[in-house]
């Protein structure tokens, strides 16, 4: 025999046996089962998120509907205050013509100079003799009355040419 031993069987092997496992089926893969959800569900979700977007899209065409309705109005506006603008820029280039001035300045009793005087600014000196203004002759406006004529009054039916009683 060689050199190692089995060991001396021990207490528990000498006790009673224990009955054997009893053998188990062998494992088969089952089918995977996928919980689907009813159609009708489907539909519900699906019919749902197609409303909320098409009430979204509303609601966004409706925004901009009424921005556009607001640049439309300023855009009226922006056009009337231009048409303001050059009426009043024209009202006062009018104001400001040479004409204008002159007959405002009548109006205010200035006269014209007849001999302009000039100052040299960088001597002081001042150049010309002054002379007074004269005064223009007073120009007196004519107003035609207008001429109404009278009434006429039509003359009795018995008067008339051409009206014969019968």
């Amino acid at each position: 025999m060689s050199a190692t031993a089995r060991p001396a069987r021990t207490a528990r092997s000498a006790a009673p046996s224990v009955p054997a496992p009893k053998r188990r089926a062998p494992l088969v893969v089952a089918p995977v089962r996928v919980p689907r959800a009813s159609s009708g569900t489907f539909a519900l979700v699906v019919g749902g998120l197609l409303t909320l977007g098409l009430l979204g899209l509303l609601g966004l065409n409706t925004m901009l509907a009424q921005g556009s309705f607001a640049a439309h109005e300023l855009a009226q506006q922006q056009a009337k205050l231009t048409v303001r603008e050059q009426a009043l820029q024209q009202e006062v280039a009018v104001l400001q013509s040479p004409e204008e001035l002159a007959r405002r300045a009548l109006e205010l009793g200035m006269v014209g100079s007849e001999n302009p005087v000039f100052l040299d600014l960088k001597t002081g000196k001042i150049l010309g003799t002054a002379k007074p203004g004269a005064r223009p002759p007073a120009v007196v406006k004519v107003v035609p009355v207008p001429v109404v004529p009278a009434p006429v009054t039509p003359a009795p039916a018995a008067a008339r040419p051409g009206t014969a009683k019968r």
